[in-house]
């Protein structure tokens, strides 16, 4: 195991190459078939042939487009070439390979195979020409972040995703015991669209260039027919287009670069399924609260189109305490020093 260390910024960084598994074939669906480009002897063979020059005139047909086998598709491949290695080549798979790999999935066509085993193709040559690392961040003793397995082209590639994630992430000691680490995140899986979370109400807005949710399919003629026939609960949503975008249910002071986009809605039967609806309560405070909860979700959008979203770590003796995750109109250092006080401080 070969390992690097560097410094960034007042950060220890740690670095070492890992021993890289072998390729599994059984799971991969690609061959590589790669020769030397200072002895022009083949060097990597994952076929059954042995012989060389058979293995040669194999990859002469499979480059050549005239060939029987790129005349009847019966074979898909990509090229190779690895410079610092002195090594060219290809690596391929036949229809029938393909086909028996992805079986269970849905491709209706050719082009839908074709695609699909290049892309998977792909995706082998560019793990085989990285090698793979972990790596360890410090700052003041303290462990930041890690990755216990990562695929990198070399030291230089890895450095430079280190270097970027330290700029984008901010680390502060907190009553000596704590640090809280805050990192923009643009992990999809974490920042999930507000929309597709469960919401109450129904988000219909409607724009020439741009593309937001239309949930009830209406036009905006016909969305306007519903609200007036229905009488739904309903608020405008209005946007402010001016380098950025900005969403909110009141109107904005600018009438050159803002305008009513949409509505959000939901009708008095959804309440009631939803259990939002009191029947304890007046028809003006049932109103008050169902309005405040369409405006939370419009804010909430808005947060989603517009703000940065963090991960935060709570951190103490190396061991992280919690994770959690806010925008930044939230404030996440102060929301981390209040959990602290609130959750650990007390222990």
């Amino acid at each position: 195991m070969k390992r690097t260390q560097k410094f960034y910024k007042k950060h220890v960084i740690i670095i070492d190459e890992l021993e890289k598994p072998p390729r599994n074939k059984t799971s991969n669906l690609g061959n590589f078939l790669l020769t030397s480009t200072q002895t022009n002897k083949v060097v990597l063979n994952e076929t059954n042939i042995t012989d060389d020059n058979l293995l040669k005139n194999l990859m002469k047909d499979i480059c050549d487009p005239n060939s029987s086998l790129n005349k009847e598709k019966e074979i898909f491949y990509i090229p190779v070439i690895i410079p610092e290695q002195s090594l060219s080549g290809i690596i391929f798979c036949y229809k029938d390979i393909a086909i028996n790999y992805f079986i269970g999935e849905e491709l209706e066509t050719f082009k839908d195979l074709y695609e699909k085993s290049i892309n998977i193709l792909e995706e082998e040559k560019e793990i085989f020409q990285t090698s793979l690392y972990s790596f360890s961040v410090f700052l003041h003793e303290e462990l930041l972040f890690e990755e216990k397995e990562i695929y990198f082209k070399n030291i230089d590639d890895i450095l430079s995703f280190i270097e970027i994630k330290i700029n984008k992430t901010l680390s502060e000691k907190y009553k000596d015991d704590f640090y809280i680490l805050i990192e923009e995140s643009d992990d999809e899986c974490i920042r999930i669209d507000p929309r597709e979370d469960d919401p109450i109400g129904t988000l219909d807005l409607f724009h020439k260039r741009y593309t937001f949710p239309n949930e009830s399919n209406y036009s905006s003629e016909e969305i306007r027919t519903f609200l007036e026939e229905n009488k739904p609960y309903f608020l405008p949503v209005y946007m402010y287009d001016h380098s950025s975008i900005t969403l909110s249910t009141t109107p904005f002071s600018c009438k050159w670069d803002s305008g009513l986009l949409g509505y959000i809605h939901i009708t008095k039967e959804d309440t009631i399924k939803f259990g939002i609806y009191k029947e304890n309560l007046s028809e003006e405070e049932n109103s008050k609260t169902i309005l405040n909860m369409l405006k939370e979700e419009v804010e909430m959008y808005n947060k989603y189109l517009t703000e940065t979203f963090y991960t935060i770590s709570i951190i103490k003796d190396n061991d992280i305490l919690e994770d959690f995750y806010c925008y930044e109109s939230e404030d996440p250092l102060e929301t981390a020093k209040k959990i602290i006080d609130k959750d650990y401080l007390k222990l």
